[in-house]
């Protein structure tokens, strides 16, 4: 039993190296960073304190892929994440989908029918919570 934990730990750590040389995660303090990628559409600097890419907004839990649905507002966009879930008693898949409201900070710009990324981040605003990353 000692035998197959330190093999598992041992993958663990090489797993989490290679992690790190590949910069897809980042580890500070108690909790992991998911490491915002390069953003395509990068217009200049901006000023923003809620810019993951500019700014302090650091981005942590999940990582939503969904469709831009609406873009109206000056730094708001509605996105929806189509999911399947499972329905146990008759062992069927439906379909659900839910609508998000990101922040689109000054620096990137979104339209309506793109396929965009957003990361969870602190509350923003009332209704967001989530920030545009993709």
């Amino acid at each position: 039993m000692k035998e197959k934990r330190k093999e598992k730990r041992k993958k663990e750590r090489e797993n989490e190296k290679e992690e790190k040389e590949n910069g897809e995660r980042k580890r500070e303090g108690k909790c992991w960073k998911v490491k915002v990628g390069r953003v395509k559409r990068i217009l200049a600097e901006c000023n923003s304190k809620n810019c993951p890419v500019h700014g302090n907004l650091r981005t942590r839990g999940m990582v939503f892929e969904g469709r831009v649905v609406s873009a109206k507002s000056k730094n708001t966009a509605v996105i929806e994440v189509s999911r399947l879930h499972k329905v146990r008693k008759y062992e069927r898949l439906e379909k659900r989908r839910s609508r998000i409201h990101i922040h689109v900070p000054p620096c990137m710009q979104v339209k309506e029918g793109e396929v965009v990324k957003a990361a969870e981040c602190r509350k923003i605003s009332k209704t967001k919570s989530h920030v545009l990353i993709k």
